[in-house]
């Protein structure tokens, strides 16, 4: 009776089981570090949804069972002939809807306080930084 989130950098090793009754799944895979070509989801739900962002450009099998719901994929596939991971997902889903979506279609990552002093570290780097540029004499004139 709640819901299942998961998101940011982790790692997957095998395949993913996930169950819930009235709550939601979240999986989150954009930053997640895949070891394999292929990643394996089981997922099963009774009166909830289940939610997969995906990078664009990675082939997605659905399959399983509906029942008084919808799936959807919505993701970017890669250009034909060229190899992508694939992610196969298994969802038995009961009164609720089973949605994979493509990065392109998902919020936006939240970075962390990590990633953000790196940019601010980056912007303080480079010249004129806070807007304020020293004009340079010789072009206007003041020597």
């Amino acid at each position: 009776m709640g819901d299942a989130k998961r998101t940011g950098t982790w790692r997957i090793d095998d395949g993913i089981g996930a169950v819930c009754v009235m709550g939601d799944v979240v999986l989150d895979l954009r930053q997640a570090e895949v070891r394999g070509r292929e990643v394996d989801i089981v997922a099963t739900c009774v009166m909830g949804d289940v939610k997969i962002i995906v990078p664009d450009g990675v082939d997605v099998e659905l399959s399983g069972i509906t029942i008084m719901g919808d799936k959807k994929v919505q993701v970017v596939e890669a250009p034909r002939g060229q190899s992508a991971p694939v992610v196969k997902i298994t969802a038995y889903v009961l009164m609720g809807d089973v949605k994979i979506i493509g990065d392109s279609r998902a919020e936006p990552i939240k970075r962390g306080w990590f990633a953000w002093s790196e940019w601010w570290q980056e912007r303080r780097r480079r010249p004129g930084y806070g807007g304020y540029e020293v004009p340079d004499r010789r072009h206007h004139g003041l020597h």
